[in-house]
C-alpha cells in the first residue's frame, strides 16, 4: 500500500471517528439539557400552580379579616392581590407565595416592580399541554367564583359602614354576621375544595409526564455513552495499526536509505538502495539509484565542461571585438581586454558601473526606444550607435546585444559585442558626400537634386499642396571665366551659391546642377506673392557686384519657374519645363524670370474664380460632408468616422478639396467653413450615438488658420456641444504636424481647452512633416494617423512595414492609439493588425459616403458582425 494512500485513508477514518465521537457527545449533552429542561419546567409549573392556590388562600384570608375587623387595609390588600393575579397591576420582582410578605416588601422604597402580567398568561407562556392548561383554567374559574362570594361579603360590610359611624352598631349588625356566615359557611368551603381539586390533578399529571421524560432521556444518554466508548476503542485500534504500518513500511526503508546516502557522501558512488516495499519510498530508492548513476556520469562531463570554460575564457580574453557582460539592470559585470583598447577604461574602472556611461546623451530618443523594444521582444539587437571613450572622444561602433535568460524566463545577463567603425563611417560619409554634393559650393548636386525633387513631389501628393521649381542660370558667367580665369569663376560660383541660399527658407532645397546652373525647390506653397518675392530677391542679389579678391565682376540671372502638379506630373517633366522657361527669360533680355507658358496665369484665374464661387458655396448649400469609417482591428466594429468635405459646384461639378481648401485658408473663409463642418459633424454624431453606438465619434480636419490669435473657435464649439448635450468624446479634431511647430500660447491654450472638454486630438499624416516626440508629449495627442504613403507600398519585410511598426510601438509606449490611413488591400490590413495597429481607414472598408449611405453601411456592418458572433 502506498504511503500517501494509507495516510489519506487513516486520516479519513480518524476524522470520521472523531466527528462521530463529537456528534455523539454533542447529542449526549443535548439529552442532558432536555432532562434538565423537563425538571425545570416541572419546577416552574408547580410554582405557578402553587401561586394560584396561594393567591386563592390569600384572598380568603384578606376577605375574612376585613369582614371580622372592618379594617380597610385588608380590603385594599384583597383587591391588590386580585389586580396582580389578573395582570392589572405590576407584580414585584421575585414575587413570594404569601401576600403578607408582599405587603411588607411594598413598604420598602427599594422594592422593584415588574411588568403587569396575569397569572394565567404566565401559565400559557410556560408551554403546558392542553390537559394541563385545562386543569389550571378550571381551578382559575372556580377561584374567580369564590372571589365573587368574597366580594359580596366585603360589599355588605362596606354598606354597613356607609350607613352608620358607630363601631359598636357595626360590630353587632345582622348584616355583618351574614357576611361572616357567607365566608365561613359550608358553601364557601365547598367552593374552596373545588379550587384545590384540579390543582392536585395538575400536580399529579405533571409529575407523571416529567418522570417519563427523565426516564427516556437517561436511557438515551446511556446508549450514547456506550457508543462513544466503542468509537474511542476503534480509534485507538486504528492508531495502533498505523504505528505498526509506519514502522514496517516507512522507518525501516528510511534507515536503509540513510545508510546509502552516507555512503554517497563518503565518495562511494557505486552505492545502491534496494527497498522491497511498494510505496513512495521504493520510488525514492529508485530515484536515489538514478541520482547515484547520474553523479557517476557527471564526473566525466564536469571535466569536459571545465575544458569548455577554459576555451571560452581564452576566446573572451583574446577576441578582437570588445565584449561587455552586464546584469539584468545593465550593471557591468566583466569586460575583455579589447574593451579597454577601444574605450580606454580598464576593468577595475568600469566594473560595477552602469553601461549607460558609454553612451549617455548620445542616442536619439526614437533610436533608444527602437533598441529597447527589440531587446524586450526578442532579447537581441544589432545596430549602429555612438560611444564615448574615457578621454571623452566620441566614436561610432557596431553593437550586437544578446540576452541570457534564467530558467523562469527572466534576464540573467546581457552580452554585448562591439567594434569601432569610426574610420569606416568617415570613409562612407566622404563617398556619400562626393556622390551627392557639389565639391565647390557644397550644395546638393544633380543626383541629390533629383532625389529631393521626387521627395517633394511625394510630399505634395500627400498634403495636396503645390511646389515651385526655379531654374537659374548666371548671365555672362562665361565672360568672367574667360577674363579672370576659372579660379575667380569658382569664387563667383561660391558667392552666388551663398547669395541664392540666403534668399530662400531653410526648408527650401538649393542645388547646383553643374556649370552656372542652380535650382531652388520651393515646397508647401501658400501664395504667389511669396514666390514673386523670392524671385525678385534672387534677381536683385545676383545683380549686385561680386567682389572676387582684387577683382569685381558683374553678372545677372535668368530664371525659369514651373509648378507641380500644374505644369508636370514628374521630376523630369518639371526640369524640362523649368529649363524651357529659363531660356524664355534669357530670350526676354536676361536678368528676368519667366513662368512655364501660361499655366500659372491660367491657374491664378481659376483660383480667383473659385474663391468668388466659394464665398457663396456655404450659403447656397453646395457643401456636403462625406463620412469614411474608421474600423477597430480587434473587433471589426465601426465606432469612429472621419468627416470629409465635398463641394458640389453648380457648373464644375464635384471640386476636390485639394483645389479649394488652400483658397479657403488664404482668404480666411476656412473659419466659417470649419465652423459649419464642426456643427454638422456634431449633429450627425448625436444621431448616430443614439441609433447605433453610444461611444460613436466623428473626426474633423482643422486648419492652422483656425488656431490663429484672432480666431476664437473653441468656446462656440464647446457651447454647441453642451447645447446638443454631447460629451467631448463625441468629436475628435485632426491637426497637422506643421501646427505643432507653432508653440504660441494661442495654439497651446486652444488645444488645452479641447483636452479639458474631453475632445480628443489626432495628429494627421504622421511621419511626413516635422515629426518630433517632444510635441507628442507636450500636447497630449490621443491618436496618430499613419500617412497613406507608408501604407500604399506596405509588404512583408518592407521598409514601410518597419516604419509602421516603429511608429505603432512608439505610440503605444506613449499611451497613444494608432490609425492607419489609405488601406486598399486585405494584405495591408492584415500586416497592420499584426503589427498592433488599433484602427484602419481606407477604401478597403468603404469609400467616403454621404450620411444616408454611411448609415446603411453601418447597419450592414452591424448585421455582419452579429452574424459572425452567432457563428
Amino acid at each position: 500500500m502506498r504511503i500517501g494512500f494509507f495516510t489519506k485513508l487513516f486520516t479519513v477514518i480518524l476524522m470520521l471517528l472523531l466527528c462521530a465521537i463529537g456528534i455523539m457527545v454533542f447529542q449526549a449533552l443535548g439529552i442532558r439539557d432536555e432532562v434538565a429542561s423537563s425538571e425545570d419546567h416541572r419546577y416552574r409549573s408547580l410554582l405557578l400552580a402553587g401561586e394560584l392556590f396561594q393567591s386563592s388562600e390569600d384572598l380568603t384570608r384578606m376577605a375574612r379579616t376585613y369582614v371580622t375587623t372592618g379594617n380597610p387595609i385588608y380590603k385594599h390588600y384583597f383587591f391588590d392581590i386580585l389586580d396582580i393575579r389578573e395582570g392589572i397591576k405590576p407584580r414585584l420582582q421575585n414575587y413570594p407565595n404569601t401576600y403578607w410578605h408582599l405587603a411588607d416588601v411594598g413598604k420598602s422604597s427599594g422594592a422593584e416592580l415588574g411588568k403587569p402580567v396575569s397569572l394565567f398568561e404566565m401559565m400559557r407562556n410556560e408551554g403546558l399541554d392542553k390537559q394541563e392548561t385545562a386543569l389550571l383554567w378550571e381551578a382559575k374559574i372556580k377561584s374567580d367564583k369564590l372571589s365573587i362570594l368574597e366580594k359580596q361579603a366585603i360589599a355588605a360590610v362596606d354598606e354597613i359602614q356607609a350607613r352608620s359611624k358607630d363601631k359598636l352598631t357595626i360590630h353587632w349588625s345582622p348584616e355583618r354576621h351574614l357576611s361572616i356566615d357567607l365566608l365561613f359557611g359550608e358553601r364557601y368551603f365547598a367552593e374552596k375544595a373545588a379550587v384545590i381539586a384540579p390543582i392536585r390533578q395538575f400536580t399529579n399529571l405533571l409529575d407523571t409526564r416529567t418522570q417519563a421524560e427523565v426516564k427516556d432521556g437517561l436511557a438515551r444518554l446511556h446508549r450514547h455513552i456506550l457508543v462513544v466508548m466503542t468509537l474511542i476503542v476503534i480509534a485507538m485500534l486504528a492508531i495502533a495499526a498505523t504505528i505498526f504500518y509506519a514502522r514496517r513500511a516507512v522507518l525501516l526503508p528510511l534507515a536503509q536509505l540513510r545508510s546509502e546516502v552516507m555512503n554517497i557522501a563518503q565518495g562511494d558512488y557505486a552505492a545502491r538502495c534496494h527497498i522491497e516495499t511498494h510505496n513512495e519510498l521504493a520510488e525514492l530508492g529508485s530515484a536515489f539509484n538514478s541520482m547515484a548513476l547520474a553523479i557517476e556520469q557527471d564526473i566525466g562531463k564536469r571535466e569536459e565542461t571545465e575544458e569548455s570554460m577554459r576555451q571560452a575564457i581564452a576566446i573572451f580574453e583574446n577576441s578582437s571585438e570588445a565584449m561587455i557582460v552586464t546584469d539584468a539592470k545593465n550593471i557591468i559585470v566583466t569586460v575583455n581586454p579589447a574593451f579597454t583598447r577601444v574605450t580606454g577604461y580598464t576593468s577595475d574602472e568600469i566594473v560595477g558601473q552602469s553601461s549607460d556611461i558609454l553612451n549617455a546623451g548620445l542616442q536619439g530618443e526614437f533610436s533608444l526606444l527602437a533598441m529597447k523594444t527589440s531587446l524586450v521582444a526578442n532579447g537581441y539587437w544589432e545596430g549602429e550607435m555612438e560611444g564615448r571613450r574615457k578621454n571623452k572622444d566620441v566614436y561610432i561602433e557596431w553593437r550586437t546585444m544578446n540576452a541570457i535568460y534564467n530558467d523562469d524566463g527572466s534576464v540573467h545577463r546581457w552580452v554585448t559585442l562591439f567594434s569601432d567603425i569610426t574610420a569606416k563611417k568617415k570613409s562612407e560619409e566622404l563617398i556619400w558626400q562626393q556622390a551627392n554634393f557639389d565639391p565647390l559650393t557644397s550644395l546638393p548636386n544633380r543626383h541629390m537634386f533629383h532625389n529631393q525633387l521626387k521627395q517633394e513631389i511625394k510630399k505634395a501628393d500627400r498634403f495636396g499642396s503645390s511646389i515651385a521649381l526655379i531654374l537659374l542660370d548666371l548671365d555672362n558667367f562665361k565672360a568672367v571665366n574667360d577674363v579672370y580665369g576659372h579660379n575667380v569663376g569658382d569664387l563667383l560660383l561660391k558667392e552666388a551659391a551663398w547669395r541664392l541660399s540666403s534668399c530662400v527658407r531653410g526648408v527650401d532645397q538649393v542645388a547646383r546642377l553643374g556649370g552656372d546652373e542652380f535650382t531652388v525647390i520651393l515646397g508647401s506653397l501658400k501664395s504667389l506673392i511669396s514666390i514673386n518675392r523670392v524671385i525678385r530677391d534672387i534677381l536683385h542679389r545676383m545683380s549686385e557686384p561680386f567682389k572676387l579678391g582684387d577683382e569685381i565682376a558683374y553678372v545677372s540671372a535668368s530664371i525659369g519657374v514651373t509648378f507641380y502638379p500644374h505644369d508636370g506630373a514628374g521630376a523630369e517633366s518639371l526640369v524640362r519645363n523649368a529649363d524651357q522657361a529659363m531660356y524664355a527669360a534669357k530670350n526676354k533680355g536676361r536678368n528676368c524670370f519667366s513662368y512655364f507658358t501660361h499655366t500659372l496665369q491660367e491657374a491664378a484665374q481659376i483660383r480667383m474664380r473659385l474663391a468668388g464661387d466659394l464665398r457663396s458655396a456655404l450659403a447656397g448649400n453646395q457643401l456636403q460632408l462625406h463620412y469614411q469609417p474608421i474600423v477597430e482591428f480587434e473587433t471589426g466594429r465601426v465606432h469612429k468616422a472621419e468627416a470629409l468635405l465635398r463641394w458640389h459646384h453648380p457648373k464644375l461639378g464635384l471640386v476636390s478639396p485639394v483645389d479649394f481648401i488652400s483658397i479657403a485658408e488664404e482668404t480666411g473663409m476656412i473659419i466659417d467653413i470649419g465652423d459649419w463642418v464642426f456643427r454638422m459633424a456634431a449633429q450627425q454624431a448625436k444621431v448616430w450615438r443614439a441609433s447605433h453606438s453610444a461611444p460613436f465619434q466623428i473626426s474633423i480636419n482643422t486648419s492652422p488658420v483656425q488656431f490663429r490669435k484672432n480666431v476664437d473657435l473653441h468656446k462656440p464649439w464647446l457651447d454647441f456641444l453642451q447645447e446638443l448635450e454631447l460629451p467631448g468624446q463625441s468629436i475628435a479634431i485632426e491637426i497637422t504636424e506643421g501646427l505643432l511647430m507653432d508653440v504660441s500660447p494661442d495654439v497651446t491654450s486652444k488645444l488645452r481647452s479641447f483636452r479639458e472638454a474631453g475632445i480628443e486630438v489626432s495628429m494627421d499624416d504622421f511621419g511626413t512633416g516635422y515629426s518630433s516626440l517632444s510635441y507628442l508629449k507636450k500636447f497630449d495627442i490621443d491618436h496618430l494617423k499613419i500617412d497613406q504613403s507608408f501604407v500604399q507600398s506596405l509588404a512583408p519585410d518592407s521598409d514601410d512595414l518597419a516604419l509602421c511598426e516603429a511608429i505603432i510601438v512608439m505610440a503605444h509606449k506613449l499611451g497613444i492609439k494608432v490609425i492607419a490611413e489609405g488601406i486598399e488591400t486585405s494584405e495591408q490590413r492584415d500586416l497592420l493588425a499584426l503589427a498592433g495597429c488599433d484602427y484602419g481607414q481606407g477604401n478597403l472598408f468603404s469609400e467616403p459616403l454621404p450620411a444616408d449611405r454611411f448609415e446603411k453601411f453601418m447597419n450592414e456592418a452591424q448585421s455582419e458582425a452579429n452574424r459572425s458572433v452567432l457563428m
